[in-house]
């Protein structure tokens, strides 16, 4: 059985804020901290480019492909290493084969980074972006429906994030892969919400394309992150950028040639070591806390705070109920105050990290299995006092960067 609590008295921040804030960034444990502190203390002693380093350096990157592979069921040879998740989307829709008039098939409950490089695929390529509407309160068959009554023979893409960043609303992402193959199509899953919060399984998934980060939801240090692609479709996709990892061969009239075929096309040039040592211990870290047991505690903490949140007069519950469709984003309005002034009032009275989500005017608490019962009650007495105590504004609040 996972000790949470052993797990959690390794997280720091956690001692010192109520951090409700893994959906955009998750704070990384003491033994991610100290493998990032020993690699780059190694590097500056032995000097970064000494062979042993080099030779190092090599094997770190070699097991961060392999731990991201093992944890997702794929192949090494299918995962390029990334900076983040919108990388990795930028790669795919940017190298994708388009031809004018193909179809991507999205929806309203997207994050920028899907809606803008669907519409600058549009802008650039002739494709065009058709964005279904989603109900956060709707079962799965409705919301495979809404998609199956938008696919045409001109649908090339079905692009979505595995769980809305918005809402925490879940996909049936299987399913909407055996629509889009079906379809002729092929289907670009975001998976910035979902990596590190269940147990993945791209295979049965049955996905073509898969980006993630190593932050959030996995702990892991920002500026790590990963992009699957199944290992047929990797020469159909040109890389965008280029550089000596998908080139054995160049020569000084201007002629070289590229692999196709090898994952490392997607790749560029120098990488942070220490931070990439960093990402396999946080990996290593949440497969030893296991998936499943993580999944089911996050279900257990966000099921209650939903609970709790919806006995406060007049509160509104943007997120679903079905614990088969969410995740452990929990977005909520409180009546009458702008979702800025809700954000800041749980900072300044309870130390309590929170986001707003600018377009719902709402409030969105990140639960992962590292907060507890006490958090969950601290939290919604700390929204009854502000609603008790702290006087109407106006719905309007300034744009948050991510």
């Amino acid at each position: 059985m996972t000790d949470f609590a052993l797990l959690r008295d390794q997280i720091t921040a956690l001692r010192k804020v109520l951090y409700l804030n893994w959906g955009w960034d998750g704070p990384s444990p003491e033994p991610v901290l100290q493998a990032i502190e020993q690699q780059l203390r190694l590097e500056n002693t032995e000097g970064p480019t000494s062979p042993p380093v080099l030779a190092g350096r090599r094997d770190i990157f070699d097991q961060a492909r392999q731990a991201f592979a093992s944890f997702l069921g794929v192949t090494p040879q299918e995962i390029a290493l990334t900076e983040n998740t919108t990388e990795g989307i930028n790669l795919i829709v940017s190298g994708f084969p388009w031809r004018p008039g193909d179809e991507i098939l999205t929806n309203d409950m997207e994050h920028p980074s899907v809606l803008l490089p669907a519409y600058l695929a549009q802008r650039r390529f002739g494709a065009v972006t058709k964005v279904v509407h989603l109900d956060a309160s709707a079962n799965a068959a409705t919301l495979l429906a809404a998609f199956a009554q938008a696919v045409t023979p001109r649908t090339r893409l079905v692009f979505v994030s595995h769980a809305q960043y918005s809402t925490g609303l879940l996909l049936p992402v299987r399913e909407l892969a055996d629509l889009a193959h079906r379809s002729n199509a092929q289907i670009l899953v975001d998976g910035a919400q979902t990596m590190g919060q269940l147990p993945l399984d791209l295979r049965r998934l049955d996905v073509d394309y898969y980006a993630f980060p190593g932050h959030k939801w996995l702990c892991g240090p920002d500026g790590t992150g990963g992009l699957f692609v199944r290992r047929e479709l990797i020469s159909s996709i040109t890389s965008p950028k280029v550089g000596h990892r998908g080139v054995p061969t160049f020569d000084f009239s201007g002629h070289f040639e590229e692999n196709p075929t090898a994952i490392e096309k997607f790749e560029l040039t120098t990488r942070n070591g220490a931070l990439w040592k960093g990402l396999v211990v946080t990996v290593r870290w949440m497969e030893e806390a296991g998936l499943s047991a993580v999944r089911q505690r996050i279900l257990d903490l966000s099921g209650l705070l939903k609970e709790k949140l919806e006995r406060l007069p007049g509160l509104q519950l943007l997120s679903p109920r079905d614990p088969s469709l969410s995740v452990g984003l929990v977005t909520f309005r409180l009546p009458g105050l702008a979702a800025e002034a809700v954000q800041d009032h749980l900072w300044q009275r309870g130390r309590i990290v929170a986001r707003r989500i600018n377009e719902l005017g709402a409030v969105r608490l990140s639960v992962h299995a590292f907060n507890t019962e006490g958090e969950i009650d601290t939290v919604v007495e700390t929204l009854e006092s502000i609603a008790r105590q702290v006087a109407p504004t106006p719905a309007v609040g300034k744009p948050e960067a991510h």
